[in-house]
């Protein structure tokens, strides 16, 4: 298993069944517009930090109608410290 992905808590277990599930999902998707409300870094320790954000989003078609109308979105990404490289360990992304 080389990816695992949860889209309404079920799992995608393979990056073909992910981009597969993306592409329906954004089908019609034009444009996009994702609005940084509020957004923190918090260091665990030296190798180690927090990312979250609060934010909005709004998706259009190809005529500029809007799709989704503008809601909240929120973002968690945990990074680790590699080989002087900081490397995504864990996101998660929700539409609360």
């Amino acid at each position: 298993m080389d990816h695992t992905y949860f889209v309404t808590g079920l799992p995608l277990w393979s990056k073909q069944d992910t981009l597969d599930t993306f592409v329906a999902m954004f089908e019609g998707v034009a444009s996009q517009d994702i609005e940084v409300v509020r957004e923190e870094v918090t260091m665990l320790s030296d190798t180690a930090a927090l990312y979250t954000a609060e934010m909005t989003y709004t998706q259009y078609d190809a005529d500029s109608n809007v799709l989704v109308p503008t809601s909240p979105y929120a973002m968690t990404i945990v990074f680790v410290l590699r080989d002087g490289k900081w490397m995504n360990r864990h996101s998660h992304q929700s539409f609360p």
